[in-house]
């Protein structure tokens, strides 16, 4: 069964030692649109331990939130993205519900993995297409060529893409 970002689902979820493991909910986090081909989602745990809370890589889901009842949890809990384990599709039991709050999630990733967030390209000068590759969006004569993002064209500068880079390196 193909299960969705946002999803919570029942999984088979490893312990740290990698050798135990424990079935419990866990949120669905990996982009559907991935397309790895490989029949694993990448997940992040789910605990009702709610001392776990407070700190800026995890968020909280309470019983008095208007989203809780379609996430299909029976407790408050925390969304751990600081604990997040890729999974084989076979050991999802079930997807149990939903959180539909994708924005918090994402913050919360940002800051485990010491992410800036990326705004619409060229706001940084960076084609979220190549930055994985550490290209920018522009030809080999370090030319900015216009590029479409979320609908907007901006034009790419080279020199302003290693500026960023280097700064973000530094930082």
């Amino acid at each position: 069964m193909r299960y969705s970002r946002g999803e919570i689902v029942l999984v088979l979820f490893p312990n740290s030692d990698s050798r135990t493991a424990k079935r419990r909910p866990a949120l669905v986090v990996q982009a559907d649109d991935l397309d790895t081909g490989l029949p694993q989602k990448v997940v992040a745990m789910i605990s009702s331990n709610l001392s776990r809370a407070g700190h800026p890589s995890r968020v909280r889901i309470l019983g008095s939130d208007p989203g809780f009842a379609q996430s299909g949890l029976l407790t408050d809990s925390v969304i751990m993205t600081d604990n997040m384990a890729t999974v084989l599709e076979s050991e999802i039991d079930r997807a149990i519900g939903r959180f539909s709050e994708k924005e918090p999630v994402d913050a919360a990733i940002r800051h485990t993995f010491g992410l800036r967030s990326f705004r619409t390209q060229g706001d940084d000068g960076i084609d979220p297409r190549s930055a994985a590759r550490g290209q920018p969006a522009g030809d080999e004569r370090g030319q900015g060529k216009e590029k479409r993002a979320g609908g907007v064209g901006r034009r790419i500068d080279r020199a302003h893409f290693k500026e960023k880079t280097a700064e973000n390196a530094r930082e």
